[in-house]
């Protein structure tokens, strides 16, 4: 019996007590007869009886574990008897069926059975646990003893004592290898246990060296390192041991009393550090070319992962719902990467496999390292670690408190156990915070972990130390007193370990800073008593937290991003470092009695105290700055969590709702600092206000966003989010305004300070010595929060005479500081001495004199203009680009050289020019300043690209560098360029102004503030005036529309009208609270006035383009026509210029906002071609007018004036839609005009009437015109298009009788009737033209205008959350623009389609088009108007989703079946897709481009309808699934399709990579596509966690196969094993179901078919195995193999248990724990066997 293993045993009893059970659960659930259960029952009993007979025999040999015996026996005999009462039940229900009391006793026996078996089988594993365990200790012993050799004697006793203890040893060790199925924990067993036998006899031999060299320090060292790595090598096989036994048994911990903990944190960083070790191996393997290390590292990499995956798992399992999720993602995100290394590395060992094929295994293996961070970080924030970093602080405390008690009362055990728990306590803190360190986003705090935990590592072995010796000696109290020495040690390390975890490294400058004020504090007073002892324990704590502070200052002077904060840091700390030297020689000379010593010591400490101060406060930024920071950052979560749920990016919307909840927490403490400090009431009543909302805001954000992303189809709920988000969005806002700028501290600070001198003065001759010694603090400190605010100016001031001021004022101000201080102290000795009230009245004029100075040269601007510099500085980087590319390196290194003494000077102008304008136009000036700075840091990277780019014209990488280079220092440049005073483009801030304004007056009213109220009746007035002159000047061009003028100019009178009512009505609010109310319509009422002249006034950026270019050509001839003029010539010139920037301008908005590609390489040309103009025509016309008779002058000026004109024209036809799209505007302005007029004959307005007759002629002269580009383009439909649209002048001139005589009569229906008959007559015909000329492609069309109406009105949505006017108004005419074409599309599919159910669809979906266009225009413009308005906001969101589902609608309706077709649409991608890879694979280049061509245009067209079926579906499921095909084919348009294009070109291998990954892409889109057509309760990613784990496995085949561009071959063993993969997933989701169910019998069937299916996967893994040529790899294929069958072992267990006991939760955790055990072997399995393919025969 002892040759039978218990193992062997358990499935045997998990057989019979599953069928015995399986009889009873059928029969309770058919509601059928119980068979002869007797015979099944005493099955079990004698599988029972050989294990217990087994358990007890093994129970003989534990004699030396007395507690495992007992549990053993206790165990058999608990065993023995639940098998008779299994035996008696079976016996009472074959009597009686319906005994209820026999079914509970046989159920619960069952289930006693199965939990006793397992713990036999755990307590026997333990057993042998023991035993390793205890034998490593004893071999830790003897190599302990191998230090201590004097002879040789001795060294033969530890040779033979080591010898004998190892050979017992590796017995138990390779007893355990046997039984292990982990292959990582296997590996890490079999190379410990191999390193052990080494270095036994590497170690007799080096005692042996050692003693022969008793003096040779060389030999002593090799023996202290082999006894190292000897004790590493067994400490290792005593962890792998206790892992080894948790992991056999954690799934089927079944509250067995097991007492092993759950995984750490600390064992998941370890695991993730050695995932970086093998991705780093990984990748040396694969540039060595070295396929059987590849395979061995690609398989431990694998293990790693899975044990990751793992462990994290478990950890999720005490976390919440949302930390959960996130954890699971980070999972699923490192699982994937498997798939994607392995076939990369396969392509990279190809004799064929081009050079990037192995940097793409590096990429790869990155991404994999990064993603394996992503779980430790997950894990990290959810677990909470700085709390638990506490916690285990408070513990350490109480340890060493107790170890102290210990050592003091001399009790041994109590000190001992102690001294266990604080190392334990302090190993668990030091791996908790290196965990901590390496998800740390700042690099210096991780830094400063590090630090802090080598310094707890250092000390903690010193307290086990001191305790052992003063255990050892109990009455040595100088013993005692180095234990509570070295325990202070640690506990004052792990202080510090929590505050370098927990606290920003500048905060924790703050606080050490506080901590060395407060020892200097002590020193002095030290050394004021004498006391030696004292003062030398505080000089050596006040010189190590001075050191400290000066390392911590010079870390963060390194990462300063402020040159102005690091300038400050530097000087404090030189002066910091000065000081500290003086304090040592000093502090001794002043304990020596030297009076002298002793004042300077005073004033040395003082200095010390304010330089440290100083070096706080330059550490981080004020804290105003901080706040706005984190405000802006709290605005930019709010925008992704709205984009986030918008897209249905549940993950993104939940880190950003974490992102929010952190910043509102900043906000609170950063505003309850600044109150903690500030003096001015009415910004402290600002700032509690302000407090007061934002906690009273953050419940309820938390509140709405939790219900938005748990209902993200109720938009009740995401209204609520909007709502709650506005109102953050305007308490920052409101705090913003309320937070003084830097200018007005700086007037502040300068009337403080004169005000507290008056006070000094006053006080100073009353001899008041409290007052005056107030208001020279007062004084003191307000000098120095202005030089503080002053500094920055006078630093950055370009002005020689501004900067040279503003030093020597602030230089003049610190000198009379002291000598204030000076003068009140003396005054205030003498208070009746007039010299001495002079002096200080002197001081104080002179202090007073020089602050104000101070601030008035702070805010004094210079001047300088820039434009030409920056066109020149455009050109020459044009020319360096295009040198380069050239390979031209003498013209490359020209450009360049030029370049660098160029910019400069322009950096310089640019600088001066923002100075002069910072008061009018304060945005620029930071504008100029931040472009300014990265236009320097951009001059040496673009040199050395540059020449790299040069040498190395082939070489896209450096090419690509060099371009993006180029293009930011251009864009840097623009930027620093000053906006013109063109009307129209100071127009959008004009109209803002005026409304920003008008949104004072009511606050101001309500809180009763009469002078806030005045200045913004006074500002709001002003503002409109500005406007008003600002667009009659616009309405003055001769280009302006008359009737638009009419329409403004009536406007304008009206606003007028009403802001002159506007100071009564503030008079009247102040008056009577009642009044407010007729002040807010009145407000109301303005603001929708000044949206009707903004709408009016501006115009759309292609509108302004085409006008313009006029200007363009008017001022080119002009310069043309006065070459031979000097005088005339400038002016002509400057106009051209002005011309050629607004151009430029309006063709690189253009650009920027074309979603069309070919359509913005267009612009880009033309773009490119107006800076050369812009760039050379100044000197070449210049040359020429010098010149007047030299031809070659004149001939290259005129070659420029050609070159303006040709790029004029480029730039109008990039902007100019093609024929298409122009047909198609055309007829949705016809809709658009139709719909006009029946409300204009409702109201009776002949002017509305007349509107939409002439929008109407317009519309048909635009048809014809657009009708014959079209028809001259396409000459095959010509004819029947030209006929069509003949037909379409009659119909409209049908409509204007109609129109004329249902106004004159509009109650006679007839009349209102033949309107109607005629408008659709017209309809019709207009439908006929669009179907002529697009015939049976409508449906694309509707797919491809949705692109860009989605995009448009996307666009129109971020401009207006901007408050941009010009971009709204420019997103808004694209917007109604695409929504007109896809009315008209949807109407003419309506009038071609013989399907009446769709016709009426159709129509309905154009109808609901134009309601949203009609709504969408008056939303847009009263939403710019109110920014602030909650309600105008909400109808403008409304209106943009309304237009969004109309198009939609036209989609879905446009294409019947809309997933079915979706799904061909993916099957067609993959085809096209393989055909260009076939075509690439041919090497015909052209015809893989013509392929990938239509590849990318279905692309784009498979997207647009995912989400317009997302858009329409109520099901969120479906729309999940929708939404993630569409980002993964947006995803893949974005970053796949030029690289792939590129590669092609050039005849890159790494096409076909690119393409696989395309497909891969593609293939995850298809397969979020097939699950909807799947029942409705198998949609969606599973939210059940056994479900969720067959998807995981359905997932990993999947990806698998993709990545091979194949399907499941079951003719070979490898495909074998994805096949029984797959059908074991299935019967995994079918498991899942039935457990839902409450089916037990269904859950224990699926556990035997799983069974079955583990037993052929075995089958196949050992085919596999015996095909690979490479052991290693075998035994591992075979070391996952083996595990499964285990589990399913275990899976049968759990299910018996299961249905014996329904309701117990802690059955239904573990089988959800096997089934993700399950699913990772198996996921292992299939991995194992793609790296095993590698070394196939």
């Amino acid at each position: 019996m002892a040759d039978v293993g218990m193992d062997q045993v358990l499935e045997a009893v998990a057989d019979a007590v599953a069928q015995l059970v399986l009889f009873s659960v059928e029969a309770e659930e058919n509601n059928s007869m119980l068979p002869n259960i007797v015979p099944g029952a005493e099955a079990v009993q004698r599988a029972v009886n050989v294990l217990v007979d087994i358990a007890s025999e093994m129970a003989g040999k534990f004699g030396s574990e007395k507690h495992i015996q007992d549990k053993m026996y206790e165990a058999a005999t608990s065993v023995r008897g639940a098998t008779q009462q299994i035996v008696d039940a079976a016996r009472a229900l074959s009597g009686n069926q319906f005994d209820q009391n026999a079914k509970k006793i046989l159920l619960s026996a069952a289930k006693d059975i199965l939990q006793g078996t397992v713990k036999e089988l755990h307590l026997a594993d333990k057993y042998e646990v023991i035993k390793i365990v205890k034998a490593a200790t004893q071999c830790k012993e003897h190599v302990s003893r191998s230090s201590d050799v004097t002879s040789n004697e001795m060294i033969m006793d530890v040779a033979r004592s080591l010898s004998a203890a190892v050979v017992a040893l590796v017995k138990l060790v390779n007893a355990r290898l046997t039984i292990l199925v982990d292959p990582m924990l296997k590996r890490r067993l079999e190379t410990a246990n191999n390193t052990m036998k080494n270095d036994t006899q590497s170690l007799v031999k080096a005692m042996g060296t050692a003693l022969q060299n008793p003096f040779d320090a060389s030999a002593r060292a090799a023996q202290r390192s082999v006894a190292d790595e000897l004790q590493a090598a067994l400490d290792e096989i005593i962890l792998v041991a206790k892992l080894s036994c948790k992991t056999m048994f954690d799934s089927l911990d079944l509250d067995f009393g097991t007492d092993f903990k759950r995984p750490t944190l600390a064992e998941l960083r370890e695991c993730h550090e050695r995932i970086c070790r093998e991705c780093d191996q990984l990748s040396a393997c694969v540039y060595k070319s070295s396929a059987d290390d590849t395979a061995n590292a690609l398989f431990a990499l694998n293990g790693s992962i899975s044990q990751e995956v793992k462990i994290a798992g478990a950890i999720a399992q005490d976390c919440d719902e949302v930390q959960r999720l996130d954890i699971f993602e980070a999972c699923d995100g490192v699982e994937r990467m498997p798939a994607l290394v392995i076939p990369a590395v396969k392509a990279a060992h190809l004799r064929t496999s081009p050079a990037s094929s192995k940097d793409h295994v590096k990429h790869l293996a990155d991404q994999t390292k990064q993603a394996s961070a992503e779980v430790l970080a997950a894990c990290v924030i959810a677990s909470s670690a700085a709390d638990k970093l506490r916690e285990m602080m408070s513990d350490l405390d109480r340890y060493l408190r107790e170890l102290e008690d210990g050592v003091r009362d001399c009790d041994k055990a109590k000190a001992a156990r102690a001294a266990k728990a604080v190392a334990d306590t302090s190993a668990e803190a030091s791996s908790l915070a290196r965990a901590m360190a390496d998800v740390s986003t700042d690099p210096l705090q991780s830094e400063l972990i590090m630090e802090e935990v080598a310094r707890m590592e250092n000390q903690t072995p010193r307290v086990v130390a001191a305790t052992k010796a003063a255990m050892a000696d109990p009455s040595n109290r100088a013993l005692a007193e180095r234990v509570r020495a070295e325990a202070g040690g640690l506990q004052d390390a792990g202080h510090r370990l929590v505050d370098a975890a927990t606290i920003d490294p500048a905060e924790l400058l703050r606080r050490r800073t506080e901590q060395l004020e407060d020892e200097l504090r002590r020193l002095e007073d030290a050394v004021r008593r004498g006391d030696l002892k004292d003062a030398a324990e505080h000089l050596k704590a006040a010189k190590d937290l001075i050191g400290e502070n000066l390392r911590l200052a010079e870390r963060l002077a390194r990462d300063c991003d402020d040159p102005v904060r690091q300038q400050k840091l530097e000087a404090a700390i030189a002066r910091l470092r000065d000081l500290d030297s003086q304090l040592v020689p000093l502090a001794k000379a002043a304990l020596g009695g030297d009076r002298a010593a002793i004042a300077g010591l005073a004033q040395l400490l003082a200095e010390l105290g304010r330089v440290s101060d100083e070096l706080e406060s330059a550490a981080q930024p004020s804290l105003e700055d901080q706040l706005k920071r984190n405000m802006d950052e709290v605005d930019e979560a709010l925008n992704r969590l709205q984009d986030a749920l918008d897209r249905g990016d549940l993950r993104g919307a939940r880190q950003a709702v974490k992102d929010v909840n952190r910043g509102l927490d900043n906000d609170g403490r950063l505003i309850e600092r600044m109150l903690a400090s500030e003096t001015d009431p009415t910004i402290r009543r600002n700032l509690e206000a302000s407090l007061r909302d934002i906690q009273r805001l953050q419940p309820d954000f938390a509140q709405a966003a939790e219900r938005a992303i748990a209902n993200p189809s109720d938009h009740g709920a995401r209204q609520a989010l909007d709502r709650v988000a506005g109102d953050v969005r305007d308490t920052h806002s409101d705090l913003n305004r309320h937070l003084p700028t830097p200018d007005e501290r700086i007037a502040n600070l300068a009337r403080s300070v004169g005000d507290n001198l008056a006070r000094l003065e006053n006080s100073a001759s009353r001899g008041d010595r409290p007052g005056a010694t107030d208001a020279a603090k007062s004084v003191v400190g307000d000098v120095s929060s202005l030089i503080g605010f002053t500094d920055p100016i006078g630093r950055t001031a370009t002005d020689p005479l501004q900067r040279e001021r503003i030093v020597a004022e602030t230089n003049a101000l610190r000198q009379l500081a002291p000598q204030l201080v000076a003068a009140t102290k003396s005054a205030l000795e003498n208070p009746r001495d007039k010299s001495k009230q002079n002096n200080l009245a002197d001081a104080s004029d002179r202090l007073h004199s020089a602050t104000d100075a101070l601030a008035r040269a702070a805010l004094l601007p210079p001047d300088q203009n820039i434009a030409e510099n920056a066109a020149k500085v455009n050109s020459r980087l044009n020319d360096i680009r295009d040198s380069a590319a050239r390979g031209d390196q003498p013209n490359t290194h020209v450009a360049d050289r030029k370049l660098q003494v160029e910019v400069p000077k322009h950096i310089e102008v640019a600088r001066a020019y923002a100075q002069n304008k910072q008061h009018e136009d304060p945005a620029y000036a930071r504008s100029v300043q931040t472009n300014a700075d990265e236009l320097s840091r951009l001059l040496p990277q673009i040199h050395e690209s540059a020449a790299r780019a040069a040498q190395n014209p082939r070489d896209k990488r450096a090419q690509d560098e060099l371009g993006e280079y180029i293009e930011r220092a251009k864009n840097a440049n623009s930027r620093l360029v000053p906006n013109s005073s063109a009307p129209e483009e100071l127009f959008p801030a004009a109209a803002a102004a005026v409304d920003h304004e008008l949104g004072r007056l009511i606050p101001a009213v309500n809180k009763g503030d009469r002078g806030e109220a005045d200045a913004a009746v006074r500002a709001v007035r002003e503002a409109a005036e500005h406007q008003n002159d600002l667009a009659h000047r616009m309405a003055a061009a001769p280009d302006f529309d008359p009737r638009r003028r009419a329409d403004l100019d009536a406007a304008l009178a009206e606003l007028d009208r009403l802001m002159r009512q506007i100071p009564n009505a503030v008079s009247a609010g102040f008056a009577s609270k009642a009044n407010v109310p007729q002040l807010e319509r009145l407000i109301h009422d303005t603001a929708a006035a000044n949206a009707r002249i903004s709408e009016l006034a501006m115009r759309p950026t292609r509108e302004q383009l085409l006008t313009n270019a006029q200007r363009v050509h008017r001022a080119l001839d002009e310069v043309d026509r006065n070459l031979g003029n000097k005088d005339q010539l400038a002016p002509a010139l400057g106009e051209a210029q002005r011309a050629l920037e607004k151009q430029q301008r309006l063709v690189k908005t253009l650009s920027n906002q074309e979603p069309d590609p070919d359509r913005k390489a267009r612009l880009q040309r033309a773009l490119g071609a107006l800076e050369g103009v812009h760039a050379h025509l100044p000197d070449a016309s210049r040359n020429a007018a010098a010149n007047p008779r030299n031809p070659q002058a004149q001939g290259a000026a005129k070659d420029q004036v050609k070159r303006g004109h040709d790029a004029t024209d480029l730039s109008v036809a990039a902007a100019t839609p093609d024929s298409k799209t122009q047909l198609l505007n055309a007829v949705g302005s016809l809709h658009s005009g139709l719909a006009a007029i029946p409300p204009a004959i409702v109201s009776g307005s002949a002017a509305d009437k007349d509107a939409g007759v002439n929008a109407l002629d317009q519309a048909i002269a635009d048809l014809n015109r657009a009708a014959g580009a079209f028809a001259r383009e396409r000459p095959e439909i010509a004819r029947p298009l030209i006929t069509v649209t003949q037909q379409v002048k009659p119909a409209n001139d049908q409509v204007k009788q109609s129109t004329q005589a249902a106004f004159n009569a509009p109650r006679d229906k007839s009349k209102q009737d033949n309107l109607g008959d005629s408008s659709n007559a017209l309809r019709k015909a207009a439908s006929n033209v669009i179907g002529t000329a697009l015939g049976n492609d409508l449906p694309n069309n509707i797919l491809d205008n949705s692109i860009l109406t989605d995009d448009a009105l996307d666009r129109l949505a971020a401009a207006v959350r901007r408050g941009n006017r010009q971009d709204a108004v420019d997103a808004l005419k694209d917007a109604k623009d695409a929504l007109g074409r896809q009315a008209a599309l949807a109407r003419a599919l309506a009038a071609t389609t013989k399907d009446p159910a769709q016709r009426k669809a159709l129509e309905a979906a154009a109808d609901e088009i134009e309601k949203a266009l009609r709504e969408l225009e008056d939303a847009t413009f009263n939403a710019l108007a109110k920014p602030h308005d909650k309600d105008a906001q909400q109808r403008f969101n409304q209106a943009v989703q309304a237009a969004k589902v109309a198009n939609a609608s036209a989609v879905v309706e446009a294409h019947p079946g809309g997933a079915e077709r979706a799904l061909a649409g993916g099957k067609r991608l993959g085809d096209g897709i393989k055909a260009v890879t076939n075509a690439v694979k041919a090497g015909d280049k052209a015809g893989a481009l013509k392929k990938l061509d239509e590849v990318e245009q279905d692309l784009k067209r498979q997207g647009a309808l995912c989400k317009a079926l997302a858009i329409k579906t109520t099901d969120n499921n479906k729309r999940r699934q929708l939404l993630e095909a569409a980002m993964a084919l947006q995803n893949s348009l974005a970053t796949l399709l030029g690289p792939i294009r590129d590669a092609i070109t050039k005849g890159d291998d790494s096409a076909l990579d690119l393409l696989n990954k395309l497909l891969s892409d593609t293939n995850k889109s298809n397969s979020a596509l097939e699950a909807l057509k799947q029942p409705e309760e198998d949609e969606g990613e599973p939210q059940d966690e056994i479900m969720r784990e067959a998807y995981r496995v359905e997932s990993v085949v999947k990806a698998k196969l993709a990545a091979r561009l194949d399907e499941i071959d079951e003719s070979t063993p490898e495909g074998r094993i994805y096949g029984a993969s797959r059908r074991l997933a299935k019967e995994m989701a079918l498991m899942s179901e039935a457990a839902s169910r409450n089916s037990n019998a269904d859950v224990i069937n699926s556990a035997r078919r799983i069974t079955a299916l583990v037993q052929s996967l075995f089958k196949d893994a050992q085919n596999i195995a015996s095909l690979c040529k490479d052991p290693r790899l075998r035994d591992q294929v075979l070391a996952v193999a083996h595990s499964i069958p285990n589990i399913a072992v275990q899976l049968k267990v759990i299910t018996s248990v299961k249905a014996a006991t329904p309701n117990d939760t802690t059955v239904k955790a573990q089988l959800v724990t096997c089934a993700r055990n399950l699913a990772s072997s198996v996921v292992s399995l299939c991995n194992a066997t793609e790296i095993a393919s590698i070394r196939f025969n």
